[in-house]
């Protein structure tokens, strides 16, 4: 694509619009001022706008850039047909630049309908007719453009592109609901999984009191029954009359000792697996009601913060139940040393007595 105001143009125009500026004889002669002020207004333009007209100018660069150059060179050497070639050329261009500049001079407008009344005068058949149907070539080549027909087709393509961004917008509002329900999902999860750690973790260590309570069980009956095999190896050993019991006769009590000794280590024995027996069945309890809790503590947490917002005291005995503390009775399990005292001034009246 060839330009309006080439390099070798550009050095002719500067060199034109010097002597445009100065008022010798000579000049005057060639390029008066008065007669075409009209060509001199739009000559100094382009010399000052140089890259706007190359810009908007496009057609006339291909059918008079060397029209513009020749009547620019013949104008600075004085030549007769110069004003010719150069009110063809520069009127052309000045029509184009009107056409397409965005915000165009007002004083260019005005410059260019003054011209068209002046070409109407002119003696130049050549000159009326391009001056005339020049606007017309400019509109033809500017409706045949692509830039043309995208805009023919902006409606349509705005129509796609609303559809385009409509689309975009519903999508990005099913991933943003479909991201919500991922957290919300994700979120319970975590907490339903640190609530099952935790129950696991209860059950694990139920079990493990559970088996500590078996095997206690079962140590407390062995107990129970090596308790009672003292007095019966005693009763079944030992010959003596009624008179002898009730004399208290030393002999019997001297022989019998060991067995008492023994027995009373039993029922010492016997009493503290007791008492421990106690203990495991009050822990497992708290285990079971701890492992019962974190099956519905998260939603008691969310409603209770619910229910307290209108009535503070609505859960107050629910709370006290649920949460006070479970653990058997002290005073109904055996003291481990209850008793102990009374055997042993037993034993040792016995001694004594000996």
């Amino acid at each position: 694509m060839g330009i309006l105001i080439s390099q070798a143009t550009e050095e002719n125009l500067r060199k034109l619009v010097h002597e445009i500026r100065k008022t010798p004889s000579d000049v005057e002669a060639t390029f008066p001022k008065g007669e075409h002020r009209n060509l001199r207004k739009i000559l100094l333009h382009m010399h000052e706008k140089t890259e706007s007209w190359n810009r908007n100018c496009t057609i006339s660069a291909k059918s008079e850039g060397s029209y513009l150059n020749k009547g620019i060179s013949s104008a600075i050497n004085g030549e007769k047909d110069a004003l010719h070639f150069l009110k063809l050329s520069v009127y052309t261009s000045l029509i184009e630049y009107n056409i397409k500049e965005i915000t165009p001079d007002d004083e260019l407008i005005e410059t260019q309908k003054q011209i068209e009344t002046e070409v109407e005068k002119s003696t130049s058949e050549e000159l009326r007719i391009t001056i005339r149907n020049f606007p017309a070539k400019v509109l033809t080549n500017i409706v045949r453009s692509n830039d043309y027909r995208s805009f023919l087709n902006f409606s349509d393509l705005k129509a796609e592109a609303d559809e385009a961004i409509d689309q975009s917008n519903k999508f990005l509002k099913e991933t943003k609901e479909q991201l919500k329900n991922i957290e919300s999902r994700t979120r319970v999860t975590h907490e339903k999984t640190n609530f099952i750690k935790l129950t696991e973790g209860f059950k694990s260590l139920h079990e493990s009191k559970k088996e500590d309570l078996a095997k206690t069980k079962a140590f407390l009956i062995a107990l129970g029954v090596l308790v009672l095999i003292p007095p019966t190896l005693g009763f079944l050993h030992t010959s003596f009359d009624i008179k002898s019991i009730l004399d208290l006769n030393t002999e019997i009590f001297s022989r019998s000792l060991p067995l008492i000794s023994i027995e009373i280590i039993l029922i010492y024995f016997f009493r503290i697996v007791l008492s421990n027996h106690q203990s495991l069945k009050a822990e497992i309890l708290q285990l079971s009601l701890r492992t019962t809790l974190c099956e519905f503590i998260q939603d008691y947490a969310k409603n209770s913060k619910d229910m307290k917002e209108n009535d503070q005291s609505a859960l107050e005995k629910f709370e006290a139940v649920i949460f006070s503390g479970i653990a058997s009775n002290p005073e109904k399990i055996p003291n481990t040393f209850d008793g102990l005292d009374q055997i042993l001034r037993i034993a040792k009246s016995i001694k004594s007595g000996g």
